[in-house]
């Protein structure tokens, strides 16, 4: 039977954690397996204080839902892929590590949510 991926990597890192002797070939076969590098992107609304404070938080709760459908539609045409959604947090990826490759965040994204009337703070990075 084959595991799947969360399993696979718990089995590994319980055998880590198991046999300290073996930690540095358990290691590689983690990099090996799930090691990827991605350009990420990190968008945090702004303003959640005062937007809550001005206008309510129904209000702030219908731009995170704006926030969100615009995240999965630029990232859906770009090619890349929504990791999670988390409060007013959005965190994106490209399928590859290249900064240039046909899905670049911060160039579409920001702008985007800026356009729809979401204010955003926006991190934009490749990470191994």
């Amino acid at each position: 039977m084959k595991l799947a991926p969360v399993a696979k990597l718990e089995k590994l890192l319980e055998r880590r954690n198991n046999e300290p002797d073996k930690k540095e070939q358990i290691d590689r076969e983690i990099r090996k397996q799930f090691e990827r590098t991605r350009a990420t992107f990190i968008l945090d609304m702004a303003g959640f204080s005062i937007s809550v404070q001005k206008h309510g938080i129904i209000h702030h709760l219908a731009k995170i839902h704006r926030m969100r459908v615009a995240v999965e539609e630029v990232t859906r045409a770009c090619r890349g892929r929504v990791v999670k959604f988390e409060a007013d947090n959005a965190f994106v990826t490209n399928g590859t590590g290249l900064r240039d490759s046909l899905f670049v965040p911060g160039r579409k994204l920001a702008p985007e949510c800026a356009g729809r009337g979401i204010p955003v703070n926006a991190i934009d990075h490749a990470f191994p």
